[in-house]
């Protein structure tokens, strides 16, 4: 399983918990960060060394910083599966889990009016009239790995319909339900050029140290924290 942390701003990640991880999930690392309007990604760092070296260089203490590293479950291990995704020049994405649904030929749940319709406008609902989630299988046995089918084929198509990360009239809350049920409830973090993080799943909050975690597994062990299903965060 892929680890996923967020440091806060003004938060503190020591080198000792990214060697950690790395050891658990050695797959490929990446990093994220919002700064003067402007989405910044760095990817495909594979020894701690260079993840170190990359993450000390470009990172500020007051950045909101989205860190993953990898174990790979589907796809190739390469540069370009290594987290986080593109999905636009000022929006970035990171997951942790498995995204079972891609492989589904059915489309219940992606047809869930009760929360579907809350959000969305006819456009998109011609953009989910003409998708079928065994397009997004078919694509996921390729070289490409689940997360970057749901990253490339799903949400870059539905950012593009609103020329921006989902209509603004949603609200920050329906946009992180509407990530969770898009993702299933996995671990997944959206990070826009101004710094705006929506994100979904439950994650382990250390708040003396500003970090949040997508799992401790890396550690060996389950640890205690305050969980949050859904929400969003970071700077206007």
């Amino acid at each position: 399983m892929c680890v996923i942390t967020i440091r806060q701003p003004g938060g503190t990640y020591f080198r000792s918990i990214a060697k950690q991880q790395m050891l658990q999930n050695d797959d490929g690392s990446g990093f994220m960060y919002a700064r003067n309007g402007r989405l910044h990604i760095h990817k495909g760092l594979w020894s701690l060394r260079d993840f170190w070296k990359q993450f000390q260089k470009h990172t500020q203490p007051s950045d909101l910083v989205v860190i993953h590293h990898r174990m790979a479950t589907h796809g190739s291990v390469d540069e370009e599966r290594c987290h986080p995704f593109e999905v636009n020049k000022s929006v970035g994405l990171v997951h942790n889990g498995v995204m079972s649904h891609l492989g589904s030929s059915q489309k219940e749940w992606w047809e869930d009016d009760d929360w579907y319709s809350m959000y969305y406008d006819e456009q998109s609902a011609a953009f989910r009239n003409h998708w079928d989630p065994q397009d997004a299988y078919e694509a996921q046995q390729t070289r490409r790995s689940d997360s970057q089918v749901f990253a490339e084929d799903i949400l870059r198509p539905l950012i593009g319909l609103h020329k921006t990360w989902f209509p603004e009239k949603a609200g920050r809350f329906h946009q992180s339900m509407l990530l969770n049920n898009l993702t299933a409830g996995d671990c997944v973090a959206i990070l826009n050029a101004r710094g705006r993080l929506t994100y979904s799943g439950t994650w382990i909050k250390s708040e003396d140290m500003g970090l949040w975690h997508s799992n401790l597994i890396w550690k060996h062990r389950q640890g205690s924290g305050h969980a949050s299903d859904v929400g969003w965060g970071g700077h206007q």
